[in-house]
């Protein structure tokens, strides 16, 4: 951005830079070669198409095999040359470099906020922002754990949340409606009665688990499962060294419907407790929490 329109730099500017800082040291060498100063900007700038420097080329072959491949990918992100395929913040940056830790056994994360449907997000984000980086009382630094693509059409829902559970020592589990109901059947003895009093029968879009093999594979009660689970292997006397995950504590949110634009509060969230008809929803929620 400095050579070709230096009134538009700003931070992602600083985040090229600090790639060009962990190119010189990890390799030793500047990411880009000039024969002189004033060859500087066409060394750089002269193709904007072309992909971004690697670590990995300039490593020798014993270093490049033990190379962390992830790392090598974040550096060469922060060196892309359109603003718009680097990271879009520091703390996006951060969460990338900070998982190549997590990958290795070196780092762990403080809370990992699972969530499922599209109206939780937003409050899934607020959470992280008000969450991560922050200081506990203890002088512990809190670094969250936000699945942000689990909700992206293709993305794989089972990497994240297996990242998000395996590394986490807190879960917090976003319920809303929208989680909470499709895991629970209408009653089977009058099920037309409680689709006349305004019970849905496919609830945002997916049919209802009837407790059978019939059932869809539903990726959230699987989380929400495999979370309880590790958190009954805390303190197993028979637990193995070799044992993944040390999930500490488990914390449901549970929140009700978003308001809308008049009605007061808005923009924030209504009582999960308010939705009077849906009885059997609160209840497996209630089930989750004394679990």
């Amino acid at each position: 951005e400095m050579f070709l329109e230096p009134s538009k730099a700003s931070y992602p500017s600083d985040l090229w830079s600090l790639g060009v800082s962990l190119f010189e040291i990890a390799t030793k060498h500047l990411p880009f070669h000039s024969e002189s100063e004033l060859m500087w900007s066409v060394a750089i700038v002269g193709d904007m198409e072309s992909a971004p420097p690697s670590v990995l080329d300039k490593l020798d072959d014993e270093r490049r095999s033990r190379f962390d491949n992830k790392l090598a990918q974040v550096i060469s992100t922060a060196l892309e040359k359109h603003v718009q395929n680097r990271f879009r913040t520091a703390n996006e940056m951060h969460e990338a470099v900070y998982s190549c830790l997590v990958d290795r056994g070196e780092a762990c994360y403080s809370v990992f906020i699972s969530y499922r449907v599209a109206s939780e997000a937003p409050l899934a984000r607020l959470l992280f922002d008000e969450l991560n980086h922050s200081v506990t009382p203890g002088g512990h630094r809190v670094t969250v754990f936000l699945d942000s693509h689990r909700l992206v059409k293709g993305e794989p829902w089972e990497e994240g949340f297996a990242a998000g559970l395996l590394n986490s020592a807190c879960v917090l589990s976003l319920l809303s409606y929208g989680s909470t109901a499709p895991l629970a059947t209408l009653p089977p003895a009058n099920s037309a009665k409680a689709l006349a009093k305004g019970w849905e029968e496919r609830p945002v879009g997916r049919c209802r688990l009837e407790g059978c093999e019939a059932d869809a594979e539903d990726n959230f009660l699987k989380e929400c499962l495999i979370a309880l689970a590790l958190l009954d292997r805390r303190d197993a006397v028979d637990r193995r060294a070799e044992e993944r995950g040390f999930v500490q504590s488990v914390f449901p949110v549970l929140i009700g419907s978003q308001k809308t634009p008049g009605e007061s509060g808005y923009p924030g969230m209504g009582s999960f407790f308010d939705v009077q008809v849906h009885r059997i929803f609160i209840d497996v929620a209630i089930l989750y929490v004394l679990c």
